[in-house]
């Protein structure tokens, strides 16, 4: 017995040799054997397995999908947006900005000396402070900014919604 979407995602399960269910109306699995169509309810226990295995397999998959589109989005060290949350959030500033007449800044920040510390003291100790900086950093930050690891000891800020240059400051 084998298992087969079709193209039009409609079900094929092979039974045994030479039945097929072909077709399922709501109420009855239709079964196709020796060229003749008739409704069998026997093969209605088979199709509701069948129906929660793909439903399974369909739930695993979306979860694996969601895995991989949260560590695009979030870094697993600090759980900060990675770089293609910020490059989304520049676009949507620089839209804002031109629309309201406003400003917005982007800071980059790097940890001078962060090499020499990982090396000297271990690299748990240098992700302990990663994730402190990250989180002192989002302490600060008004609603609305945001703060994203750009990888190693890079952080970045974006800061919108400025009328002057001096209230970056």
């Amino acid at each position: 017995s084998g298992m087969t979407v079709s193209a039009n995602g409609g079900l094929n399960l092979s039974i045994l040799d030479g039945w097929w269910i072909d077709a399922y109306d709501g109420k009855n699995v239709w079964a196709v054997g020796g060229g003749r169509v008739f409704p069998n309810p026997e093969l209605q226990d088979e199709l509701e397995i069948v129906r929660g295995a793909l439903e399974e397999e369909d739930t695993r998959r979306r979860r694996a999908e969601e895995a991989a589109q949260a560590l695009q989005d979030q870094d697993p060290l600090t759980a900060l947006p990675t770089r293609r949350v910020f490059n989304d959030r520049l676009a949507m500033s620089v839209v804002h900005a031109r629309r309201q007449r406003s400003k917005f800044a982007v800071v980059l920040l790097g940890l001078d000396g962060f090499r020499g510390l990982n090396e000297t003291l271990g690299r748990a100790v240098g992700d302990d402070l990663l994730r402190s900086v990250g989180t002192v950093l989002e302490q600060c930050l008004r609603q609305g900014d945001t703060v994203c690891r750009l990888g190693g000891d890079e952080f970045v800020l974006l800061l919108p919604g400025f009328k002057r240059d001096d209230d970056v400051v």
